[in-house]
């Protein structure tokens, strides 16, 4: 259905952006809009940019929702909806977008509720699953060799502990307010699963905190059999913004140096 566009008998339609709507489409959750409307329309009048992979769902003539189709061999389409979309908006757009699908390749979206730029979109996975959709996970990794890194260094407010402190109410304790100002993490799993997981999945490393005088204000989880991996960065909420991230992660990217020559992100 590739350059086709799709019209209902409602006041919703998923039709692919035109010259006319190109405006409309750019704007949605992009707070630097102007700019990037200006740089599509180079693109267009250089003949570049393809109208055929962009949709736009719309409800009466006003944008709700864009998909993007990605360069590659199956249907998947990024799906870009603004925080404040209603429930029946949401189902229409995911009725209209199983149209996309193609014979014995159903379409995918890619959709995150993540930051874009300084926007957040609202979480519209429980209405697809209800109509069906199905959930697919990736994990998008890469390999840092450790050898010619001479920037890493230890971290004087560094201590570690073995990893069966994982296991201990201190480590809890110190942890739940980490977890409990992320929401998307406490979705995944109760907060005691989650801290079982955390032991079971390393088998060689450590855990380390960043101190503050005497106290804890971050914590990290390494660990360093064949490949290195780090399994928790976390910062007390109210140390976040001061740089305490930053520092952990270079000291762990040390402690990893110091074991393999491989970091895996």
């Amino acid at each position: 259905m590739k350059g086709s566009r799709i019209k209902t008998a409602s006041s919703y339609k998923l039709e692919n952006v035109t010259a006319e709507t190109l405006k409309a489409f750019i704007s949605l959750r992009n707070p630097k809009a102007d700019a990037a409307y200006q740089k599509a329309l180079t693109k267009v009048a250089e003949g570049n940019y393809d109208f055929g992979r962009r949709w736009l769902f719309t409800k009466d003539k006003t944008a709700l929702a864009k998909l993007t189709r990605f360069r590659t061999p199956r249907p998947i389409y990024s799906l870009v909806t603004p925080p404040d979309i209603s429930e029946q908006d949401s189902t229409a757009l995911l009725e209209l977008a199983k149209q996309l699908s193609e014979e014995d390749n159903p379409v995918t979206l890619n959709y995150t509720t993540g930051n874009y730029l300084t926007a957040r979109a609202k979480d519209i996975s429980g209405v697809a699953l209800h109509q069906g959709w199905t959930v697919e996970t990736h994990v998008l990794g890469f390999d840092t060799p450790l050898a010619e890194r001479k920037d890493l260094q230890a971290d004087v407010a560094a201590r570690s502990f073995p990893l069966k402190h994982l296991q201990s109410t201190d480590f809890a304790n110190f942890y739940k307010p980490i977890w409990s100002a992320d929401a998307s993490v406490q979705k995944l799993k109760p907060f005691e699963d989650e801290i079982a997981a955390f032991f079971e999945n390393n088998t060689v490393g450590e855990v380390v905190y960043l101190y503050q005088a005497a106290e804890p204000v971050a914590v990290g989880v390494v660990d360093y059999e064949d490949i290195g991996t780090m399994t928790v960065i976390g910062v007390l909420p109210e140390f976040r913004r001061q740089g305490w991230g930053t520092r952990l992660h270079r000291h762990l990217m040390w402690a990893i140096q110091q074991h393999v020559e491989l970091y895996r992100g």
